[in-house]
């Protein structure tokens, strides 16, 4: 009976040897940072919802870094988040993540509700709102008005709790000046005719970066996951960079499935987004070599002083 038994578990093995048998999952759980990285998943979603896709995949999104924090590696394998939320996870998670590839390079945009404000310098003395804390955005900003003279102190910052209320905050006026993302600026000044985009800071940013960019979309995943999954990762990768391909050759498309995904409350506004947006799915060398400039941008600017190091090469997925 005995050699029975074993004959059986040794054709079994055989038989899975053949077949190719795998224990890798075959569901992932994707969480998006902002609109801007759920639009780049929507085509996604589509072919996920057709059964097209090469895996299966459950999607979310979130609005704060915090929400990203608490997702990754508990509900969620897969994150989609700016560069500097990339390597705050780093640091957070001690180096258990690893950067697949980009996904999206933004803007950042200084509005007014008014028309004071001309040029950086014109900020000195001014309150200024932000979306959160320790955004990019703040440390772009910081940067430049130190580049323009204006010292700490002679500006005051104010802070929202997320997103939502920041947005909601501007289309109300109850916001003078703040810096915003592409798709928190083009939602608040289709809703409210007295804001203005006084500027797009990025070409400021570059400028005294030699050309460091925004990168505002990361494919980010768990070592662990990433150990365990490596064909899937594989397909993964492959089905994310059909998407945002997609996202580029098919705008008008790509805007009705983010309004019915409801990543965008309307269709004129997703396509104003789309149009002036810039996806491109990067990987390998070239996107470790963006990355690296960004980040190493960001610590310049500041981020250094919560206490973060930049990654290390293990970061990096090659």
């Amino acid at each position: 009976m005995k050699k029975i038994i074993s004959l059986l578990v040794c054709l079994g093995m055989v038989l899975c040897l053949f077949s190719g048998c795998s224990s890798e999952t075959k569901t992932v759980n994707i969480v998006a940072m902002g609109d801007m990285n759920a639009a780049s998943l929507v085509n996604l979603m589509k072919k996920n919802t057709a059964g097209e896709s090469k895996l299966s995949y459950n999607f979310s999104t979130c609005y704060t870094a915090q929400s990203v924090i608490g997702r990754l590696g508990t509900e969620a394998d897969v994150a989609i988040v700016p560069a500097s939320m990339a390597s705050t996870l780093y640091n957070k998670m001690r180096g258990t993540v690893t950067v697949l590839a980009t996904t999206y390079s933004g803007e950042v945009s200084l509005i007014e509700n008014g028309s004071e404000i001309k040029k950086i310098s014109d900020l000195k003395n001014k309150e200024i709102q932000f979306s959160s804390r320790n955004t990019s955005e703040e440390y772009v900003l910081r940067y430049l008005l130190k580049k323009n003279g204006v010292k700490d102190g002679q500006v005051s910052f104010k802070y929202s709790t997320d997103e939502t209320q920041f947005l909601n905050d501007l289309v109300e006026g109850n916001i003078k000046i703040c810096v915003a993302t592409q798709g928190i600026k083009t939602k608040a000044l289709a809703k409210n005719k007295n804001l203005r985009s006084v500027m797009n800071l990025r070409s400021d940013w570059n400028f005294v970066t030699e050309d460091a960019g925004f990168i505002e979309g990361c494919v980010v995943v768990t070592d662990e996951f990433l150990e365990q999954n490596k064909s899937a990762v594989k397909k993964l990768m492959k089905d994310i960079e059909k998407s945002v391909d997609i996202v580029k050759t098919h705008i008008d498309d790509t805007a009705k499935l983010c309004v019915e995904y409801k990543v965008f409350e309307d269709l004129e506004t997703a396509k104003t987004v789309l149009k002036s947006a810039e996806f491109s799915f990067v990987d390998g060398k070239k996107m470790k070599k963006a990355i690296k400039k960004h980040i190493n941008a960001l610590h310049t600017a500041g981020m250094v002083s919560l206490g973060q190091k930049a990654p290390g090469d293990s970061f990096y997925y090659q």
